[in-house]
């Protein structure tokens, strides 16, 4: 069962939402809860196993200059602490845009090449 945090993540990654109506709910979070939904979002991006390839996408998909902090960052690697970096370094805008791009593209890579039902990428939100 996915918590309202990853509920509203894995709905952009499906195309319920967009990226308008996903800010808009962070936007209206407290600082903490801000700082969960971005735990999740970083741990979803870990585990979906993002590749460096998918970096280029998610830039392109989220229209960053590609010479903006977070964009520069990410393209040093998906691990924890570099994506914790790419989150602090530039407005929350840019940043949550840039990985919630790089979550989606890897997101449905992995729905459409997984179909293990019981894994949380393969659950249905509504």
């Amino acid at each position: 069962m996915l918590n309202c945090y990853e509920s509203e993540i894995c709905s952009f990654g499906q195309d319920l939402k967009d990226y308008e109506n996903i800010y808009e709910y962070y936007n209206n979070l407290t600082s903490d809860a801000k700082d969960l939904f971005t735990n999740h979002l970083i741990e979803f991006i870990l585990q979906l196993k993002c590749e460096y390839s998918d970096i280029g996408n998610a830039v392109r998909d989220s229209n960053l200059n590609p010479k903006s902090n977070c964009c520069i960052l990410l393209y040093k690697g998906i691990y924890y602490h570099n994506l914790r970096r790419v989150y602090s370094v530039d407005h929350p805008t840019k940043s949550i845009k840039l990985l919630l791009h790089l979550f989606k593209i890897s997101y449905k890579k992995k729905r459409a090449n997984d179909n293990r039902s019981f894994k949380w990428w393969n659950l249905t939100t509504k």
